[in-house]
C-alpha cells in the first residue's frame, strides 16, 4: 500500500517579516513543543532541531527537511521505502508531499513522532505561515474577487485577507470559516477560487479546520 502524506516544508530564501507579538507567540510555541517533546521521549535529533528553531526564531525550510529526512532514515532502518515529491519553488512555507510504501501504520507512527511529529507541527504552526498566506491571498485579490462575482458572491474590491478567506471558503463550502463542515449543505456545488487565481489551496494551509 502507498501512502501519500503532507507536511509542512518549503525552501526560500527570505522568510515572511514577523512583528513582535508573533514573535513572541513562536517563542511561547517552541517552549511547549519543546517541553512536550522531551516529555515524550523524541529523538535527539528532534530535539536539536526544535532547539534550533528556538535560537533563530523560526523553523526554517533547512531544519523541517532534516527533520523529514531524519524519519526517512529511520523508516529506511526498518525496510520501509518513502520518498518526497517535487516541490515547486517560490514560496517560503509551502507543504511538500511524500509517500510511504507500507501498510506498517504501527513504524510509521513510531518513526514519526520519533523524528519529526514536533518538528512539523511547529512547523506549520508558527505564526510566519499565517503571515504568508495573507500575503499571498491578498496579492491575489482581484483574481478571487472577480471569481466569487461570477459564482453570485459578493465581496468588495479591496476585501481584506479575512473577508476574502471567508467568502472562498463559504463558495467551496457552504459554510463559513469557523464552522464545521458537517453543517455544510449535502447539496452543495462548491467552487475554488484559490484554484481560480492560480494558488493551490493545500499549500496555505487555509483548508478546512
Amino acid at each position: 500500500m502507498v501512502l501519500t502524506l503532507l507536511c509542512a516544508c518549503a525552501q526560500a530564501p527570505q522568510p515572511p517579516q514577523i512583528s513582535a507579538p508573533e514573535r513572541e507567540a513562536f517563542a511561547q510555541l517552541v517552549a511547549n513543543s519543546l517541553d512536550v517533546a522531551r516529555s515524550e521521549e523524541a529523538s535527539d535529533q528532534q530535539i536539536a532541531l526544535l532547539e534550533s528553531a528556538q535560537a533563530s526564531g523560526v523553523m526554517s525550510y533547512s531544519l523541517a527537511h532534516d527533520g523529514l529526512s531524519n524519519y526517512f532514515e529511520c523508516l529506511s532502518d526498518n525496510g520501509i521505502g518513502a520518498e518526497e515529491d517535487p516541490q515547486a519553488p517560490g514560496r517560503s512555507f509551502p507543504p511538500i508531499s511524500y509517500s510511504v510504501f507500507t501498510d506498517d501504520t504501527t513504524t510509521i507512527d513510531l518513526c514519526y513522532f520519533a523524528e519529526f511529529a514536533h518538528v512539523d507541527r511547529l512547523y506549520q504552526l508558527q505564526p510566519a505561515i499565517a503571515v504568508e498566506v495573507a500575503s499571498v491571498v491578498t496579492q491575489a485579490r482581484p483574481a478571487i474577487v472577480a471569481c466569487l462575482e461570477a459564482g453570485g458572491y459578493s465581496v468588495p474590491s479591496d476585501a481584506t485577507y479575512d473577508e476574502l478567506r471567508d467568502a472562498a471558503y463559504f463558495a467551496m463550502y457552504g459554510v463559513h470559516v469557523g464552522t464545521s463542515l458537517a453543517d455544510a449543505p449535502e447539496t452543495w456545488e462548491g467552487i475554488d477560487c484559490y484554484e481560480a487565481a492560480g494558488i493551490e489551496s493545500s499549500a496555505l494551509h487555509d483548508g478546512p479546520g
